[in-house]
């Protein structure tokens, strides 16, 4: 194996820590390694921006990080909560059109995933519908409710006037900073996405689903959109991404993985997938793969509150055959893996659970054909807790089984979210979290490649 790489470290361009690994090569050959830029701290709220280096030689030398995404801050406070943000990015690409498409989840000013379906939040629903069409809701700290047009005008909800308010739905800011402000005739309010100390009127403090995309390879990215409106439902209080990377299937969907709660929020959490017909203009929310049966009992994603059936972050790969299969968090301890045989449409009620250590924390899977045989590789933490990074090679059988064929240590000691790709040279890369002794604990994001020989080398 190849030695190690640094991609972002704490301290880099003024961060306290980077999250969340997101690895893609595109069709061209390129390779885009996204990532959280936790600028105050580890933890899943704060200011928080979205980055990103490339690499034109598989890896082995990276262009200077760049912010693509940087939401605003609460001007009139100070800490931990004080801005919009941004966290768990996915990619995948179109093969028909080679656009990238690069979703994540956005936070109004909050303590994030802790916060949505708070008990104080007076607003019940992010949106509403009006003639059939789901509009975002926007509540004035006076209790006064608004709604947000496509073009970004802002009319009242009770007769449906025109406010003279707008708001910028549409960005040219270099980093998007400017979504959400909220105007009057050309006088700024605030942003919709801050608390009321920073604006009159807000959107409803809970998380939203943006989709960005880049047709340069990722040199440059388009104004996000929020898709939430499209695959929330009501029963939903989270809906977030993976996340790592999305999937394209053969009839050309495109595919993200995603996973949901209900009002039981962490005991309820449920993987499923957004799908989209359309080379990602429009997605749909597809069947839950807790929406099953369990020794004879009925399970719904709706109604769940067990830690024993909860899945999460999930990553998919198709094989061959034909079979979607979803290798999902979960709290068994060992990895499950859901399969659809209709493009993530349904799933079957019964799980593989294969005899690999899931140590609760997100995994990566990528699909491979060597010497005409077809593997998945797996990479996750072996443990005991989040600990020594392993990559799993599994042949695929006829039956569409799975069999372990090796193992391979990829990093020894602390080692959580990770991302893998399958290089254009032939090898394979990982992108992975290390807390540092060196940075007191914070999180370095590592970046290694290695050969299909080094995981059959111990056969």
């Amino acid at each position: 194996m190849e030695d190690v790489i640094e991609l972002f470290k704490p301290g880099q361009k003024g961060s306290k820590n980077y999250r969340i690994p997101s690895l893609l090569v595109s069709n061209e050959g390129t390779l885009l390694a996204a990532i959280d830029k936790r600028n105050q701290h580890q933890s899943d709220w704060g200011n928080i921006d979205i980055a990103m280096r490339r690499s034109f030689d598989h890896g082995k030398s990276w262009t200077d990080d760049k912010v693509i995404i940087d939401l605003k801050s609460n001007p009139n406070v100070s800490g931990e909560h004080h801005s919009a943000f941004l966290i768990d990015v996915s990619m995948v690409q179109d093969r028909i059109s080679n656009r990238i498409f690069l979703l994540v989840d956005m936070f109004c000013e909050s303590k994030g995933f802790f916060s949505v379906g708070s008990d104080n939040d007076t607003m019940k629903t992010p949106y509403v519908e009006i003639d059939g069409s789901n509009k975002l809701l926007l509540r004035h700290e006076e209790g006064h409710f608004y709604y947000l047009e496509e073009d970004g005008k802002v009319f009242t909800l009770n007769d449906r006037k025109d406010s003279g308010m707008h708001v910028i739905v549409e960005s040219n800011h270099p980093t998007f900073n400017d979504l959400g402000d909220l105007y009057k005739d050309n006088t700024y309010l605030g942003n919709i996405y801050l608390d009321y100390t920073a604006t009159p009127i807000k959107a409803k403090a809970t998380v939203y689903l943006w989709l960005t995309y880049s047709d340069d390879d990722g040199a440059t990215w388009a104004s996000p959109k929020d898709i939430t409106k499209q695959v929330r439902q009501d029963w939903m209080e989270f809906i977030g991404t993976g996340p790592g990377l999305g999937i394209q299937l053969e009839n050309n969907n495109l595919l993200f993985p995603v996973y949901t709660t209900n009002q039981h929020k962490g005991y309820s959490q449920s993987s499923s997938m957004i799908r989209s017909k359309d080379f990602g203009e429009n997605w749909e929310f597809l069947d839950s793969t807790n929406n099953r049966y369990v020794n004879n009992e009925k399970i719904s994603p709706m109604t769940l509150k067990n830690l024993d059936y909860i899945t999460t972050e999930s990553q998919a790969v198709l094989l061959n055959s034909g079979t979607l299969k979803l290798f999902m968090r979960n709290y068994t301890g060992k990895v499950l893996v859901a399969n659809s045989h209709d493009g993530g449409e349904t799933w079957l009620d019964d799980f593989d659970k294969l005899d690999i250590t899931d140590v609760y924390v997100q995994l990566s899977v990528i699909h491979t054909i060597r010497n005409k045989k077809e593997y998945i590789l797996l990479a996750n933490a072996s443990g005991p807790e989040r600990n020594n990074g392993t990559l799993k090679l599994l042949e695929v059988n006829p039956d569409d089984s799975l069999t372990l064929i090796s193992e391979t240590l990829i990093h020894k000691g602390r080692y959580e979210y990770n991302c893998l790709a399958e290089l254009k040279d032939g090898n394979f890369a990982i992108f992975f979290e290390h807390p540092s002794e060196q940075y007191d604990g914070d999180m370095t994001m590592m970046f290694r490649r290695f050969s299909f020989e080094d995981l059959i080398s111990n056969i």
